[in-house]
């Protein structure tokens, strides 16, 4: 019997299914914006079980094991995405893969001033991202 894949593979499209695994091969992480070399997204490998002195460790693409604050420790799981403060290795945000193409392709800007200002919640999906996004511009559009 072959080994199967876990069930995030089952909701992605066999692009992104390719992109992500193509990622973790290469021990790939992206800056959150071009100017900011503070964050940076990187794949989880592992769950978050172990304790540390911030949270609990997680097992990274790119850094090997990185520290999570226990806020996004719950939703940390193998292939979803981690937004990692360089500075000190601690992840303080899990986004799923559907919600870091759309931040990729769409969003970078805002998450990148959301995460300067500590901002980012501890779980993006899709719908939290839509939220986070309509309650920015609006904000926005009240400042004079």
């Amino acid at each position: 019997m072959g080994k199967s894949k876990p069930s995030v593979f089952s909701k992605l499209s066999r692009n992104d299914r390719e992109n992500l695994s193509g990622a973790i091969k290469g021990k790939k992480y992206w800056k959150i914006s071009e100017d900011s070399t503070r964050f940076v997204y990187v794949i989880a490998l592992s769950r978050a079980r172990i304790r540390s002195p911030l949270g609990f460790l997680v097992e990274t693409s790119a850094f090997g094991r990185v520290q999570v604050v226990p806020e996004a420790a719950k939703f940390s799981r193998k292939y979803r995405v981690l937004l990692l403060e360089l500075t000190t290795k601690v992840a303080f945000s899990t986004i799923t893969w559907t919600a870091f193409t759309t931040i990729m392709k769409k969003y970078s800007v805002e998450m990148s001033v959301l995460a300067k200002n500590g901002k980012v919640p501890p779980y993006v999906n899709r719908r939290i991202l839509k939220t986070i996004i309509s309650n920015e511009s609006k904000d926005k559009l009240s400042k004079p």
